[in-house]
C-alpha cells in the first residue's frame, strides 16, 4: 500500500516508488552504515526536547535515542517503512506518533506546532526538501 499520489509532491513520486520496493531489504542495505551511526546517534539527540517532528523517520533507527520528555511525530512517505518504524516504537522512551506524510508538504500540522524539526538523511534522498524547508521555516513548525 502506498501514499495516494494526491498527498505526495510531484517530485517525490519516484522516490515513493523506490522505497515501496527497498523497504523490504532496507535494514540489510543499511546494516554496515548503522554500525557507524549508532556511535553518534546518542550525542545527536541528547539536546532534542519538547514537541518534535522527525521528517524522514525511516525505519525508526532514531526512536530509542529520544529523551523521555520528548513527544515525537515521525513522518515518512512509505507506509511499509512507517510500519517498520512502528515495530521499533516499543524501544522509544518518549511518546511517538508515526504518520505517513510527505515532508515537503506537511499541511496536516498547524504553524508553530513543533518546538524542533529534526532529520538525519532526508536531504540525501529527497533533494527537494532542502529548498522547501528553507522556504517553510518562515511559517514555523
Amino acid at each position: 500500500m502506498t501514499v495516494p499520489f494526491e498527498w505526495v509532491h510531484d517530485e517525490n513520486r519516484l522516490l515513493l516508488k523506490k522505497y515501496d520496493i527497498t523497504v523490504w531489504f532496507y535494514d540489510i542495505l543499511d546494516y554496515w552504515w548503522e554500525r557507524q551511526y549508532r556511535n553518534w546517534r546518542p550525542a545527536l539527540w541528547e539536546d532534542v526536547q519538547g514537541n518534535v517532528l522527525e521528517a524522514g523517520v525511516g525505519s525508526g533507527g532514531n526512536l530509542k535515542y529520544y529523551h523521555c520528555s520528548v513527544y515525537l511525530v515521525g513522518i515518512y512517505l512509505c507506509l511499509e517503512m512507517i510500519r517498520k518504524a512502528g515495530k521499533r516504537e516499543k524501544m522509544a522512551l518518549c511518546g511517538v506518533d508515526l504518520r505517513r506524510e510527505d515532508a515537503t508538504i506537511t499541511q496536516s500540522f498547524p504553524s508553530n506546532h513543533f518546538d524542533q524539526l529534526v532529520f538525519t538523511f532526508l536531504c540525501c534522498v529527497m533533494p527537494v526538501i532542502s529548498s522547501r524547508l528553507q522556504s517553510d521555516s518562515s511559517r514555523g513548525f
